[in-house]
């Protein structure tokens, strides 16, 4: 499988994660293939993880070239100037821009503040096409969030609609959570310019998208 590249130089590499594809081995995981491993043999350099994204969404993700930078990149990942912009698909017509602010537990029960601005970019006869920027990086944060609101995101199978997905699946084959993140603005770890990346989301997800009424 071949990885598309949207930046590299010394010391980070950016890269367009499809769905269903884990960004790195973790202890639970019986999978065989992750992204950091064929990025790596792909460029034929050793990889340093930043983040994340869930397995079943797609798009950009960010890795270190350089062990000397993880910590600051790391830093700089959960800085105001690091902007996540995503855009997704979820259920009912929700209003044309807002904030979402629930507090959202940690995997150890710890709670946590969580900030998710959104803004409605087209509304279909049942669902919204909504861009989404998320000022924390919590688990699951998209989708926990608009899960409080019912307007769960298509494809969702842990927090979704199964009539929903089982449709989608059956007329439109998707296999994915309609979750795309399309936009990256972080600070470079040497140089400290800000740069901004961009990834358009697949064409299984644009075909949906024209079909919608």
């Amino acid at each position: 499988m071949n990885i598309p590249i949207i930046f590299q130089d010394e010391d980070i590499v950016v890269v367009h994660k499809p769905a269903n594809l884990l960004v790195h081995k973790f202890s639970e995981s019986t999978d065989k293939v992750f992204l950091l491993q064929l990025v790596r043999d792909q460029i034929k350099q050793y990889l340093y993880p930043i983040h994340r994204l869930d397995r079943a969404v797609s798009g950009l993700v960010l890795f270190g070239l350089k062990p000397e930078n993880v910590t600051i990149m790391q830093e700089y990942w959960h800085s105001e100037e690091t902007i996540k912009e995503y855009v997704t698909l979820c259920r009912g017509q929700i209003p044309e821009e807002g904030v979402l602010e629930f507090p959202l537990s940690n995997d150890k029960g710890v709670i946590q503040a969580a900030r998710t601005e959104f803004k409605v970019e087209k509304h279909f006869t049942d669902f919204s096409l909504v861009n989404v920027r998320i000022r924390t990086g919590r688990k699951h944060q998209i989708r926990r969030h608009f899960n409080r609101r019912m307007w769960n995101l298509v494809g969702d199978s842990t927090y979704g609609k199964g009539p929903i997905n089982r449709l989608f699946k059956e007329k439109y084959g998707l296999d994915q959570i309609f979750l795309h993140a399309k936009k990256l603005t972080i600070k470079h770890p040497v140089t400290n310019t800000i740069m901004t990346f961009e990834a358009a989301p697949s064409e299984k997800l644009m075909t949906i998208l024209q079909n919608l009424t």
